[in-house]
């Protein structure tokens, strides 16, 4: 039986966080669990630092090939025999400490048997969160460098939490206030599926990077880019993007700015001189450290009647202006040049009717909520 340090049960803790596994002997139940982790071959050097800090457990790091995976939709995952990819895997010694850690990091029943998802075609067993789980700074740190990513446009950092259910990154995002990062939430990573990741915000984004730089001192170059803060300064880690604008494959010049973590459309345009004005004149704006949303739909509005702006896009904007502008439960179809009335009921959308004016469908949404919700 290995003795474990505090500092090597942090680094494990954090991986299984991240990427890493436990593994349980199929052959016997006698036989205890051994940790197990597999990265690309890009990230050897970060593997190759976790097995000096495991040193005093027997470890193993080799390198291989795998067969990618092919996504053929609707879930459905399956091997994609014609293409390879390098790996390295890092596997330690089996012990009888990763056995109980492996009975509290995956789910089972009553019956005490493993409880299994589908993963594509195949089935893997449900990481969850211990019940006891305790973290420090080192555990958030290899959790950050296994699972996290900075974003391009400065505005914080995320760690993918895919693999944990909501209330479990609930539990984690608190965990992560106590020590002090009052800027971060929850956020859901696919519209169709329950997954989600934590989203580091501004105000909190620097000092959480500061504390994986004081945990890992010598961090591998292979993740040194998820805490590279050279060029993001307190003083332009604004609420306040940069405008962006980039020339498509049909010669549109397309912008947008981020505000406030929201993405802003700054218009397509014909010719480069049109997207060049729309850029100085929210520059203008930007500087002043405007974060009104409105104030810069504005600036971009008054371009939208330009003779060089193109016509599909003036009539979505102005499709939307009427869209902003209707009653509650009163929607604009421009294929049938009418407007739809609807309700919910139940949580599901009830269809009302359509009509010519905006006056006939509000009229017939407000009787139905008197009907269905009893409306006095």
């Amino acid at each position: 039986m290995n003795t474990f340090t505090e500092r090597q049960k942090s680094i494990l803790i954090g991986s299984m966080l991240g990427d890493g596994t436990l593994e349980k002997h199929t052959n016997t139940k006698r036989s205890n669990s051994r940790f197990r982790e597999v990265h690309g071959i890009e990230q050897l050097e970060w593997l190759k630092w976790k097995a000096k800090a495991l040193e005093s457990i027997y470890t193993n790091l080799r390198c291989g090939e795998s067969v990618a995976r092919k996504n053929l939709g609707n879930g459905v995952v399956v091997n994609d025999y014609t293409r390879k990819y390098k790996n390295c895997i890092l596997d330690t010694s089996r012990d009888s400490y990763f056995t109980a850690l492996e009975k509290e990091w995956y789910q089972r029943d009553e019956f005490g048997n493993y409880v299994y998802k589908k993963h594509g075609k195949r089935w893997k067993r449900i990481k969850v969160l211990p019940q006891n789980l305790i973290l420090d700074k080192l555990a958030l740190s290899i959790w950050y460098l296994d699972d996290g990513s900075t974003y391009s446009h400065g505005n914080g950092c995320a760690i993918f939490t895919l693999d944990f259910s909501f209330e479990e990154v609930n539990r984690l995002v608190e965990i992560l206030k106590s020590f002090g990062f009052a800027d971060c939430k929850v956020i859901k990573y696919h519209k169709e599926k329950e997954q989600y990741y934590i989203h580091i915000g501004t105000e909190s984004y620097l000092d959480f990077v500061n504390m994986v730089k004081e945990q890992i001192l010598d961090i591998p170059e292979c993740v040194i880019h998820k805490v590279d803060s050279t060029k993001k300064t307190r003083a332009n880690l604004s609420n306040i993007g940069i405008p962006n604008f980039s020339k498509n494959k049909n010669n549109i010049y397309a912008g947008f700015i981020i505000i406030k973590g929201q993405s802003i459309n700054l218009g397509r345009y014909n010719n480069e001189e049109t997207a060049k004005k729309v850029s100085e004149e929210i520059n203008i704006l930007r500087k002043s450290k405007c974060e009104d949303i409105k104030k810069y739909e504005e600036i971009v509005s008054k371009f939208y009647e330009k003779e060089d702006k193109p016509k599909s896009f003036r009539k979505r904007i102005i499709n939307r202006k009427k869209q902003s502008n209707l009653p509650t439960g009163v929607t604009w179809c421009k294929k049938y040049n009418r407007y739809y009335a609807n309700i919910t009921v139940n949580g599901r959308s009830k269809f009302l009717g359509s009509f010519k004016t905006i006056e006939e469908a509000e009229k017939v949404r407000k009787q139905a909520e008197q009907e269905l919700w009893n409306l006095t």
